[in-house]
């Protein structure tokens, strides 16, 4: 399903919304919390901050994705856009899949032998406990091939004809649907690169993570009427790029 960053807006400004609450309370019925809670209020009121500052910094950043969804449906800071039909959105996204498939069956494939390499080496190192560890090796697998799979029900999904069109800005770009940023902090443009097998221009963007650098290919579908339009973005996106290196 397409991303929508109103929606995460919302919920995060009502759960900024309860910790405020919480500080209200303790400014107007300190004492009442008090004879309720006791220390326990201290903990609450902790665990109130870490939520406030959380709920902050994702209304914030989700705050950001609506500009930058709003300016390239208005056609503000626009570089580039185009109509996709079907037939060039299901050869394209059909490569998509086989690409993203093909790393994640890899990727899958490591975690998996990994689990039954460290669970299963109870069987030698501790006996009385091996039942118990590989029941719960044997539970973390399914898990993850659970997990697996629901993103590969999710790529799929993609490949669903919606609005076809493909809108390229400064700061992202909205396909079928679909937005995907770069101008927000921790994130930035790799530049694209014009593809003929089959036909899409490719747009490459990283992100950081707690586990590290994210990086993400999207690659557009571009029939014969958008060529115009598709090397105007590559030109343009990949000059942004060079203008703005990553840290």
């Amino acid at each position: 399903m397409p991303f929508d960053p109103h929606g995460a807006r919302r919920i995060a400004l009502i759960i900024l919304l309860l910790p405020l609450a919480w500080f209200a309370g303790l400014w107007f019925a300190s004492d009442t919390i008090w004879s309720r809670l006791g220390m326990n209020m201290h903990a609450v009121t902790f665990f109130s901050m870490f939520v406030a500052v959380a709920a902050t910094v994702a209304v914030l950043l989700f705050g950001r994705w609506v500009k930058i969804e709003d300016d390239l449906l208005a056609g503000r800071d626009v570089i580039a856009r185009w109509q996709v039909d079907a037939t060039s959105l299901a050869i394209v996204e059909q490569v998509t899949l086989a690409e993203e498939s093909r790393d994640k069956a890899t990727l899958i494939r490591i975690v998996l032998i990994l689990v039954a390499i460290v669970f299963g080496g109870f069987i030698w190192f501790d006996p009385e406990a091996a039942p118990g560890m590989i029941g719960f090796g044997l539970a973390f697998a399914v898990v993850i091939w659970w997990a697996y799979r629901a993103g590969q029900a999710r790529l799929e999904a993609q490949a669903t004809m919606r609005s076809g069109e493909v809108i390229i800005g400064r700061h992202g770009l909205r396909y079928n649907g679909r937005l995907h940023v770069w101008g927000v902090p921790l994130s930035w443009l790799r530049g694209a690169a014009f593809e003929t097998s089959p036909r899409s221009l490719v747009v490459g963007y990283v992100f950081l993570t707690r586990m590290g650098m994210q990086s993400v290919g999207v690659r557009l579908p571009v029939p014969a009427t958008a060529l115009d339009e598709a090397r105007k973005a590559e030109k343009a996106l990949n000059a942004l790029a060079g203008a703005h290196p990553p840290p």
